[in-house]
């Protein structure tokens, strides 16, 4: 199952896109659990890595779509994030927070078929990779190490990366 995230101010676009997202789905035997943000600060106010793509709308009122990714990169390297926007002088801007894609509106569903196609098999790569991970021992967790110098304690958090030590004993 696919969990996807649909962050975007127009209500009228929100459901066209969910729409699409569904007739993908059943188009493609994916089931997908689809939620709806109407504003950038709804889904980065108290953020939860929970999502496989955020699909988000450039221009918003509270908190704009650039704002919306970084506040999220700073909790989750891996979703895939979208922007999907009538603004292509944007798109450069993408790149800083490590945006997969960026689609123009207004969008039919055979372009948008082929973003999602590319989009589901990044985040199956990124499901492998993981699976890979965990079977060599790299999940998140902790690792403890005796040294002369006492016992630490390591933690590898989600990104892969280890936070500072701190020693047991």
């Amino acid at each position: 199952m696919l969990s996807i995230a649909v962050v975007e101010d127009e209500k009228a676009f929100s459901n066209h896109l969910s729409q699409m997202l569904r007739r993908w789905g059943d188009a493609h035997g994916e089931k997908l659990a689809i939620t709806c943000f109407e504003d950038g600060l709804d889904i980065a106010d108290n953020f939860k890595s929970r999502w496989d793509i955020i699909f988000l709308d450039i221009q918003m009122k509270l908190m704009d779509g650039l704002e919306t990714a970084r506040a999220i990169r700073a909790h989750d390297s891996e979703v895939v994030l979208i922007f999907v926007t009538t603004m292509a002088q944007y798109a450069i801007n993408g790149y800083e927070v490590d945006a997969f894609d960026y689609i123009l509106k207004p969008l039919s569903y055979p372009q948008f078929e082929l973003h999602m196609n590319k989009a589901a098999r990044e985040v199956e790569k990124k499901e492998k990779h993981s699976d890979a991970d965990r079977a060599a021992g790299l999940s998140a967790g902790h690792l403890s190490a005796g040294t002369a110098k006492g016992i630490f304690d390591l933690i590898l958090n989600s990104d892969k990366n280890f936070e500072k030590p701190f020693k047991i004993l």
